[in-house]
């Protein structure tokens, strides 16, 4: 997919309301938005593009924290973000535990550039994350499967257990589909159907030795795990320009 122009974008902080609120695990939030002056999604982006939240009520001073879109431009009406729990991460806390629908955010936006772009891309598509990390992910690969995208798409994801798979249903029905081809680790327990441990170089050489001609990898999660992967890659012979990387906060 080529990334046009967004033609529908607000300018300065917008307010959003809460719409839905939907438990993906028990530490881990999906927050359905529309714009509240004008009840709907007014303003256009793309898949793997974040908002940046204003919270005003929070602390003497405004804090500031920056969530992927978890949902897609095909969607339309409303967005949605994912938000986890973290240890002494205090608006990841907020969020998860005390919002309601009715309230409203402070956003502005969308921003970013991890995204699929056909004219820079190579044909396949193959992204590995870590937990939360999976988020752009749901959006990038709901994203190119609604707009017709004809190359492969590979995903190698870890969780720590079967209780933290966030976008599991969807991920299972595209991988029954056929439209994407999944890896699934968890690194703190033993199940069958699943790989097992942590995102290693090991374990991306071994499942990703067979994408390495005509694919862009994208990565998303702890640095640790985002600069190994890539550097285990370029070592097997990937073009570094086809390795595209996300830091996410929370």
């Amino acid at each position: 997919m080529l990334l046009q122009k967004l033609e529908k974008r607000k300018r300065g902080w917008m307010p959003l309301r809460v719409t839905k609120l939907v438990h993906e695990t028990h530490d881990t939030l999906r927050i359905h938005l529309e714009d509240a002056d004008e009840q709907g999604r007014q303003f256009d982006y793309h898949a793997g593009q974040y908002l940046t939240f204003r919270f005003d009520a929070l602390s003497e001073k405004p804090v500031v924290r920056s969530y992927t879109l978890s949902s897609s431009p095909e969607q339309t009406g409303e967005v949605a973000f994912t938000v986890k729990e973290v240890a002494d991460g205090f608006v990841s806390t907020h969020l998860v535990r005390e919002l309601k629908v009715g309230d409203v955010l402070k956003a502005r936006g969308p921003i970013g550039k991890f995204c699929f772009d056909d004219e820079i891309h190579r044909e396949n598509r193959f992204m590995i994350a870590a937990g939360s990390g999976v988020t752009p992910f749901l959006s990038m690969i709901r994203s190119a499967i609604a707009s017709g995208f004809k190359g492969r798409l590979g995903l190698l994801v870890a969780y720590r257990t079967d209780q933290d798979l966030i976008g599991w249903e969807e991920l299972l029905e595209w991988k029954t589909s056929g439209a994407l081809d999944l890896y699934c680790s968890l690194s703190r327990q033993s199940k069958t159907g699943f790989l097992e441990g942590r995102i290693t170089p090991e374990l991306v050489s071994s499942i990703c030795k067979t994408w390495l001609d005509n694919t862009t990898f994208f990565t998303c999660g702890p640095e640790q795990m985002m600069y190994s992967a890539k550097e285990t890659l370029v070592a097997a012979g990937l073009d570094p320009a086809q390795f595209e990387m996300e830091s996410f906060g929370s």
